[in-house]
């Protein structure tokens, strides 16, 4: 509406203006009061007026900015033009930040920019002025509580809040700023400060002492109060097969904090039993057989050494693929990129990676897939499967069923038969490499207009991507990007394990939970630690690989001593169609890594199968771990039907490790049908448990009382058939 003069008003006339401003409409007074006209008539303005008016509104605001930083220190223009790039920071703030010295304003960036995981930035726009004016020292003294998360990643206080904390004295914003660097819970940090009867020294020193052993596992510390007695709750993510994608596995341990000793009493005054543990994590680090920052930076530099061409970024890049699948830490990432095809489950009967998934995924549950109920089944394919001319003409046949070509979703793990993964060896990393890059090379030379990162997709993927075109089938890539940094190379290869914080926490738990006296959380906790120092038997893929090739050599030195060739050397899987075992893994890992042929790998139902085979063969049965021994003699049938299998044909039992009871009840089974001549059990000495040798280290009354510890400390943990053992695909 544009009121010409005041006397229009009086006299009842009043102009109003139509989207059309040269042809303005004269209206009475009455008939607005009566509603029959709407002076706040819209302007119908075109896109291509807002989109200019939106142009000349930035092009003044960029003016505007620039001037101002012009006429800025030129010291500091370059921390002033990074807040100008935070989200609604504009020109109105810059008065604010012209009295500030350099350090200042980055100081004040540094807490501004940081994000929550909710994406709400430390410090909005609208109150930096009032941020800007909290002494740079007493910012200092509260920067812990500023950036401090509850245990859902989202800031503990608000920005209005955080304003309000001089209410609080030095000593209560000392004592919130200790808390907050423990993971405390924002309200829980209010009531322990403002409270004068709470111990607050002890109940600082506690909450340090559980962020000192449970480190970055610790999500969140909360307080309460129950019955005159002061407690902590403290939420600790336990270690799993899962990554940082994967639904967390939390437990909640409860402190009561006015006990005669605290977790850390037992380090500060047991310094020999921290000692043990050191030792024993050490020996548990070198057992992994972690893929070290020198085993990575020998790989790169015997690359470069015979393809001299390429620099390191490029060698660090190709290595980044090469291994984005190495460990089982990819599964959970790799699930989240099929659960958004809305792929359900895994079909079994597939290529070489169906049954291996199938297994993960319904047996170990070690990932999660879409649950719509209008989901696929995920059909993986690899080099390994286009090559093998039987499985080809299978999947023709099925795809003859429109059923199954609608139900299933073609799945290419990026570069799998040409990568370090999770069935294959570390070491080769650098020969991988080497061969990846001579074939993007060749493919470079021919098209001088791809870069490497797409020859590499190239030689990954195009001889996949052409057999699904020719079968009329879409095939889903699956990449984990990363940058080709050696961080996240190391990261990629790492195994899931505790870390040695962790590890010890977990003795110190158990111990404080059943100690009344610190004698007592001494010799429980020394009995912990020399239990976990015999009986821990931790298994990595690379272990597994290194034992591997351990058992290979015994089993080779085993057909030497009886005079038979390797020609008769055989590997038996036992026929299961409707199951998968740890077995068919732990076979699939040694026919990769010794290339043994197909025709070696023999699957079947019952051992009298073999008869057909020549005089003085060995069948060879692998499998993961012999715990009673009872599933071992009956693979194959062999505890029903040894006693008729000829004499001149031999057995052997090779798993990875053992318990002790369980070697010697394979042994018995062999005895009594007298084939202790031909037939035997082949396993390492360092993987073989003997568990009753410590049946009685722990006769403490701790263990021996009548309760829910003994039986889960008692029988459970420390009596007959015990045991410590793990492999990466366990739940």
């Amino acid at each position: 509406m544009n009121v010409k003069n005041l006397s229009n008003i009086f006299a009842g006339k009043i102009k109003v203006y139509n989207s059309d401003i040269s042809s303005p409409t004269t209206v009475s007074l009455a008939d607005i009061m009566n509603g029959a006209i709407d002076i706040a008539q819209k302007r119908n303005c075109t896109d291509e007026f807002v989109k200019t008016a939106k142009e000349n509104y930035h092009r003044f605001q960029e003016a505007n900015r620039a001037y101002f930083i012009e006429h800025l220190p030129e010291i500091n223009k370059p921390a002033v033009k990074k807040f100008m790039e935070l989200p609604e920071y504009g020109d109105f703030l810059l008065p604010f930040m012209t009295d500030k010295k350099p350090g200042e304003l980055e100081y004040l960036y540094k807490i501004a920019s940081k994000t929550d995981a909710g994406g709400q930035i430390r410090i909005p726009s609208v109150t930096f002025p009032y941020f800007s004016e909290i002494p740079m020292e007493r910012l200092k003294v509260l920067r812990p509580i500023i950036d401090s998360k509850n245990a859902d990643g989202l800031w503990n206080f608000a920005p209005s809040y955080i304003l309000s904390l001089d209410r609080f004295n030095d000593r209560q914003l000392e004592i919130m700023s200790k808390l907050a660097g423990c993971s405390v819970n924002g309200r829980c940090m209010q009531i322990i400060a403002a409270n004068p009867h709470i111990n607050q020294n002890r109940t600082v020193e506690i909450a340090q002492t559980l962020k000192n052993l449970y480190g970055k596992n610790l999500k969140e510390i909360s307080f309460f109060s129950k019955d005159k007695e002061n407690f902590f709750t403290a939420d600790i993510q336990v270690p799993a097969l899962y990554n940082k994608t994967a639904t967390p596995n939390v437990k909640t341990l409860l402190v009561k904090l006015d006990n005669e000793f605290s977790p850390s009493d037992s380090i500060r005054l047991q310094p020999d039993t921290v000692n043990l543990i050191d030792k024993i994590y050490r020996n548990l680090y070198d057992n992994a057989c972690v893929f070290s920052r020198m085993d990575l930076e020998k790989a790169v530099f015997n690359v470069q050494k015979n393809l001299p061409e390429f620099d390191r970024e490029n060698i660090l890049s190709v290595m980044q693929r090469l291994t984005q699948f190495a460990n089982y830490s990819s599964l959970p990432a790799a699930a989240e990129k099929l659960a958004a095809e809305k792929i359900k489950n895994i079909y079994t009967y597939g290529g070489e990676l169906n049954p291996v998934f199938e297994y993960f995924f319904a047996k170990k549950k070690l990932f999660s897939l879409d649950s719509s109920p209008d989901s696929f089944r995920a059909y993986f394919l690899t080099k390994n499967d286009v090559n093998n001319p039987e499985h080809m003409a299978n999947l023709k046949k099925k795809l003859s069923d429109s059923n199954f070509k609608q139900s299933v979703k073609f799945v290419n793990l990026e570069g799998f038969s040409d990568s370090v993964n999770f069935l294959s060896d570390d070491t080769l990393l650098a020969q991988k490499t080497v061969e990846v890059l001579r074939k993007a090379k060749k493919i470079m030379l021919k098209h001088s207009a791809l870069t490497l990162d797409e020859a590499i997709s190239i030689v990954f993927n195009h001889k996949i991507e052409k057999t699904a075109k020719n079968l009329g089938i879409d095939i889903l890539n699956v990449r984990l990007d990363a940058p080709g940094s050696p961080s996240v190379i190391l990261e990629q290869m790492s195994p899931i394990m505790p870390t040695k914080e962790l590890f010890q926490s977990c003795i110190e738990t158990v111990a404080n939970h059943y100690a009344n006296t610190k004698q007592e959380l001494h010799n429980i906790s020394y009995n912990l630690i020399r239990y976990f120092e015999g009986m821990q038997n931790i298994f990595t893929k690379q272990r597994i690989i290194e034992d591997l090739k351990e058992l290979n050599k015994l089993i080779n030195t085993y057909i030497k001593d009886n005079n038979i060739s390797a020609e008769n050397l055989y590997y038996i899987k036992p026929h299961n169609p409707f199951t998968v075992k740890s077995y068919d893994l732990i076979s699939k890992m040694y026919k990769n890594l010794f290339d043994i042929p197909t025709h070696k790998l023999l699957e079947v139902e019952d051992i009298s199968e073999l008869k057909n085979y020549p005089e003085n063969s060995v069948f060879v049965f692998l499998d993961d771990y012999i715990g009673t021994g009872e599933s071992m003699v009956n693979l194959g049938k062999y505890e029903q039907n040894a006693g008729k299998f000829k004499e001149n044909v031999h057995i052997l039992f090779a798993p990875v490790a053992a318990a002790k009871d369980g070697i010697n009840y394979v042994n018995s089974v062999i005895r009594c049908y007298a084939r202790g001549h031909f037939d035997a059990v082949i396993c390492l000495d360092k993987n073989i448990k003997d568990f009753d040798n410590f049946k009685y280290t722990f006769l403490h009354s701790n263990f021996k009382q009548t309760s829910a510890g003994k039986k889960i400390l008692g029988n459970e943990g420390f009596e007959r058939g015990s045991q410590c053992t793990a492999f990466p695909y366990m739940t």
